[in-house]
């Protein structure tokens, strides 16, 4: 079971047809496919793992949590490195999400509070800023052909507020603060410190600096290399991609707003493994407890 929606969330090394579904799909499925399926096998190994089997079997099955563990690190990093290597952006967007799905789970087998809730938070704000750059790559590829960092060169002189959302996104999928990224990842990196796992924080850190290798590259040539291509639009931007940016770039921002003005979590389900596990070092005959859960500072 486990290894069917290792399968389905696209772990390392069971990963390679999200890059190809995803490079082969149209644009606006591609965002789907980068933004919610990862999500959705994320939901249901979470709800497997953790509500079906419980604390108790995860943390009696160590070698188990273990190997979950570290195949999520090794996907966090194979993702990145295969990223680095990509020239065409459909590509290196879909093996950032094999990285991001890693991270993710890097923090759901931490299994604390801090890092499930750092974990949960990401893969929300994933699905935002992925989906949106998804689309505005198809807006840059329907207008000019841009589809490879060559052919990005520029684009800000015709497109200056698609580009402008395309390095606001960039910044938000490096993880740079205020973003919804940040935080996240500041989650799950202070989890993995406060459970003694110092090195994940460190390949966490890594991963980011990974991730800031391969997008930096593409924001540098929209705004600094001289545009090089078709003088005429090739095709219009329907309304309703520019309408799916523009809610999500808002929702990016609102989830750092929402999160400032409130440190109260009541994902109960996703968030009962790491409760209980807390409570069962303490007291191992109390039931499990779905009490809604204050994040911590």
């Amino acid at each position: 079971m486990f290894v069917g929606l290792g399968v389905n969330i696209a772990l390392f090394p069971v990963h390679t047809w999200l890059a190809r579904a995803h490079a082969d799909a149209p644009d606006a499925v591609s965002a789907l496919v980068s933004g919610v399926v990862p999500a959705v096998g994320i939901y249901a190994f979470t709800r497997v793992a953790y509500t079906i089997f419980g604390a108790e079997f995860l943390e009696v099955n160590a070698t188990l949590t273990t190997v979950l563990l570290i195949t999520a690190i090794v996907t966090m990093l194979a993702g990145n490195l295969f990223a680095l290597l990509q020239e065409k952006m459909k590509l290196l967007l879909a093996y950032s999400t094999i990285s991001q799905v890693g991270l993710v789970m890097t923090g759901l087998m931490i299994a604390n509070e801090r890092a499930v809730f750092g974990a949960i938070l990401h893969i929300f704000g994933h699905g935002i800023i992925k989906g949106a750059l998804c689309l505005v790559a198809g807006m840059f590829a329907l207008q000019y052909g841009a589809r490879t960092m060559t052919e990005y060169a520029g684009l800000a002189d015709r497109m200056p507020a698609s580009a402008l959302t395309f390095g606001i996104l960039g910044i938000a999928m490096i993880g740079l603060p205020p973003t919804v990224g940040f935080i996240g990842k500041w989650y799950i990196a202070t989890g993995a410190i406060a459970e003694g796992l110092s090195i994940v924080a460190v390949l966490v850190i890594v991963s980011t600096l990974s991730t800031l290798a391969y997008v930096l590259p593409f924001i540098n040539r929209v705004y600094f290399v001289d545009f090089d291509g078709p003088t005429v639009p090739m095709e219009p931007v329907s309304r309703e991609m520019v309408i799916g940016v523009v809610i999500a770039d808002c929702l990016q921002s609102q989830s750092v707003c929402c999160l400032d003005g409130s440190k109260h979590c009541s994902v109960q389900q996703l968030l009962i493994f790491s409760n209980n596990r807390a409570m069962s070092k303490s007291n191992k005959g109390n039931s499990l407890n779905t009490t809604p859960i204050n994040v911590p500072d």
